[in-house]
């Protein structure tokens, strides 16, 4: 029962970071969304909404860095499409109300430092993924590298993007233009 209203405080500071931003995230929202009694939260989270930010995108990271690694078995280009893929059926079943919560969390970094320092690893660790399955196909070290970073703020921005124009042909016009930069670096 315990794991249970953790669990869902921790979801509910998810969606929230995800529509408002981790520097709005308050106990009272979370307890609203979550349903959770106010008690439940201070004894999961005594450090506040502070600690349950840190949390919550520290769960946030770790499903995206699960999913990323999850497309380890593709090939470069298939695993470009299905992650810009799922980014976009995420952003559509949400009705571009939702982005990602490790952007979100970098850009709370006067609120929450160690949140925006989550989402610097987060970003990196995605980054290393990527160059080694471009290295796996045959690009070199270095250039795997710059293109893992290439890939991460690409897709990134192509998030806020679809979310400001509540559409997602953003995501379309970067997947392609990635997909022709693979293709050059890919041979």
């Amino acid at each position: 029962m315990a794991t249970q209203a953790r669990n869902r405080l921790l979801m509910s500071a998810v969606r929230l970071g995800q529509r408002d931003g981790w520097s709005r995230i308050s106990v009272a929202d979370v307890l609203e969304e979550s349903g959770v009694a106010r008690r439940s939260f201070y004894s999961h989270f005594p450090g506040g909404a502070g600690e349950l930010t840190v949390a919550a995108v520290e769960v946030a990271a770790d499903w995206i860095t699960s999913t990323v690694e999850g497309l380890t078995e593709l090939d470069s280009r298939e695993a470009l499409d299905v992650f810009v893929e799922h980014w976009a059926s995420m952003l559509e079943s949400a009705d571009f109300l939702l982005g990602c919560p490790v952007a979100a969390a970098a850009a709370s970094r006067p609120q929450h430092p160690e949140a925006a320092d989550l989402a610097a690893r987060a970003f990196s660790r995605w980054e290393e993924i990527i160059a080694k399955v471009l290295v796996r196909d045959g690009v070199g070290e270095v250039e795997a590298g710059r293109l893992g970073l290439f890939v991460v703020a690409s897709v990134e921005g192509a998030v806020v993007r679809c979310i400001a124009a509540r559409s997602i042909e953003p995501m379309g016009v970067v997947r392609d233009q990635l997909r022709s930069t693979l293709d050059a670096a890919l041979g």
